[in-house]
């Protein structure tokens, strides 16, 4: 516990960071992506889609929060904290995305113990890449800020992401395909 309040405090200190404007864009959208989120999860009250539409908005605004500070920090021991802590939800994007066409498309019933191994697998995909030094080598340090440099390992877990996405893309084709032949 005393580690992560360490860790916490280095992330605050101002001193870690300095003003980047290629930064900012990003930051900006996670913002934005986040306020899409809130507000269909606060507006649609009654609909059954609202929370996985919030799950994907979430992962994607974490990824995004975190590489806006990455892109921001001063040295690279920050910036690598930041690289390490977008993969908490980076690898829930694919979850949460097929989540959501599942539930969009009304199949979630049918497809159910998919989704919840999709979530295990996310899970998995972030302790790993979190929890070792396999995926993410280090950094890159670019005019516009720090970028991580990813391992040949990093295919493994860009097959599954792609994979899943693939997979939530189809179903959208599969579902077209059957509303096309009943009108």
């Amino acid at each position: 516990m005393t580690h992560l309040i360490q860790l916490l405090r280095e992330l605050r200190d101002p001193s870690n960071y300095f003003f980047n404007l290629y930064s900012a864009p990003v930051l900006f959208t996670f913002f934005a992506i986040m306020s899409l989120g809130l507000f269909v999860l606060v507006k649609e009250r009654q609909s059954s889609v609202k929370w996985s539409f919030f799950s994907m908005t979430a992962a994607i605004g974490f990824w995004l929060f975190s590489f806006g500070w990455m892109y921001a920090s001063a040295n690279e021991v920050t910036a690598y904290r930041w690289a390490k802590m977008s993969y908490l939800t980076v690898p829930l994007i694919p979850a949460a995305t097929y989540f959501f066409t599942i539930k969009v498309l009304r199949i979630y019933e049918k497809n159910r113990s998919r989704a919840k191994a999709f979530f295990a697998a996310s899970a998995l995909f972030s302790l790993w890449i979190v929890g070792t030094p396999t995926v993410i080598e280090g950094l890159y340090q670019h005019s516009w800020g720090y970028y991580p440099r990813y391992s040949l390992w990093s295919l493994v877990y860009l097959s599954y992401f792609f994979g899943v996405m693939i997979m939530s893309l189809r179903h959208f084709f599969v579902e077209y395909g059957k509303a096309q032949t009943q009108t």
